[in-house]
């Protein structure tokens, strides 16, 4: 290659990465993927759509935990718009609908019996 050839190639070279370097600026928007999980959590942040049944269920609970608390109002048009999209997604596999926070299970009893007396 000629010293004259190879400087019209780098003047490509550049022109090309110039362009690739202002391409993201000028590119539209990535299309939506739906509601996706709060920031929080193994899957924070990922689609409602197709996520696993144990997530859905994980996040529903957490949804209706947040909308049952007053003191959380300001997050309850996102709750309820999450826990809508969980409904549909569940819904949409057949499976059963996220309708009330589960209560947590009663601890185990000790083995030592009832406390003592003060």
């Amino acid at each position: 290659m000629s010293p004259a050839e190879f400087e019209r190639l780098m003047v490509v070279l550049e022109r090309v990465a110039k362009a690739l370097e202002a391409a993201p600026a000028k590119m539209p928007p990535a299309a939506s993927v739906g509601p996706v999980f709060p920031p929080y959590g193994k899957s924070k942040g990922a689609p409602v759509a197709g996520a696993a049944e144990r997530d859905l269920r994980f996040y529903g609970q957490g949804a209706i935990r947040s909308l049952a608390d007053p003191s959380k109002a300001r997050f309850h048009p996102k709750e309820k718009e999450l826990l809508d999209a969980i409904r549909a997604e569940l819904d949409r596999r057949g499976l059963a609908i996220v309708e009330e926070a589960e209560q947590p299970p009663d601890p185990p009893a000790d083995d030592f019996g009832p406390p003592p007396p003060f």
